[in-house]
């Protein structure tokens, strides 16, 4: 599979990021695809991602993750608890 690394396009430009230790430019983000270089033979399907894809979803699904298991937490101390009265 062939893959690359896109530093530019219309919904991915990126911002100048902070000065390295080297004293060079970086950029403050990604956007990067992965496609086959011949269809059918080296693969069929093609990937893209960069940051704005996955950052949100991503904490909205560990937020509600941990929301979740807070309850599940307290209920399985006093399931512990009981047991080792018995």
């Amino acid at each position: 599979m062939f893959i690359r690394l896109l530093l530019f396009g219309k919904n991915t430009e990126l911002k100048a990021g902070p000065i390295d230790c080297l004293g060079r430019a970086t950029n403050a983000g990604f956007y990067a695809t992965a496609v086959p270089q011949t269809y059918g033979t080296s693969g069929t399907r093609s990937f893209a991602t960069n940051i704005g894809s996955w950052l949100v979803p991503g904490a909205i699904c560990a937020s509600l993750y941990l929301v979740l298991s807070l309850p599940l937490a307290r209920v399985a101390r006093r399931i512990e608890h009981r047991l080792k009265q018995a």
